[in-house]
């Protein structure tokens, strides 16, 4: 499929979004020639993009992008769903609008709800907290209660036990059984 190019509403004649999920600057970092944007991952694993519009910034999910811009949505239906459960694909092709109810049944169906509630309950696995600077190891039962003890933000906590990131708020975070460092 030819790759296509739409504006994106609200940002007409500034940033575009292609029917393979790729998004361009039309005046990419100031030098007034078009430039592809490079996605950031949110927390929840979707795809997003942060546009600027004079001094503000505002970050969008790139399947919504596409749907918006080439999927018509004659019912209203507020959802996207990435058909074949990858929230990578953005591709038009893999993209569909659909009811809320629609989404989690797919989800179910598929056997991606199975793996959401095992990356839940691995988030309520146990875990350690060393504060850098005292050195004191600190025990947590969840994400929230982390995050509210260190002023930390729960995804960002999350990647330190998942990803090996170094550090949020000044503490180190370990799964019990991998030792804090």
């Amino acid at each position: 499929m030819t790759e296509k190019w739409k504006d994106i509403q609200g940002f007409e004649g500034r940033y575009q979004i292609s029917t393979h999920g790729n998004v361009k600057s039309l005046n990419f970092k100031g030098t007034g020639i078009p430039g592809i944007l490079k996605p950031i991952i949110a927390s929840n694993g979707y795809y997003t993009v942060i546009f600027y519009n004079h001094s503000h910034a505002k970050r969008l999910y790139v399947h919504r992008l596409v749907a918006q811009a080439f999927l018509k949505n004659p019912d209203d239906w507020k959802e996207v769903n990435h058909k074949d459960g990858e929230k990578s694909n953005n591709g038009v092709r893999n993209l569909e609008w659909c009811t809320s109810q629609y989404n989690h049944l797919h989800a179910i169906k598929t056997g991606l709800y199975d793996n959401m509630l095992k990356a839940v309950e691995k988030q309520k696995k146990p875990f350690f907290g060393k504060n850098l600077v005292t050195g004191t190891i600190k025990h947590f039962s969840s994400l929230s209660e982390a995050a509210k003890f260190t002023g930390g933000n729960k995804g960002n906590i999350s990647k330190a036990l998942h990803n090996g990131r170094t550090h949020v708020k000044g503490f180190s975070f370990r799964y019990a059984g991998e030792g804090v460092r």
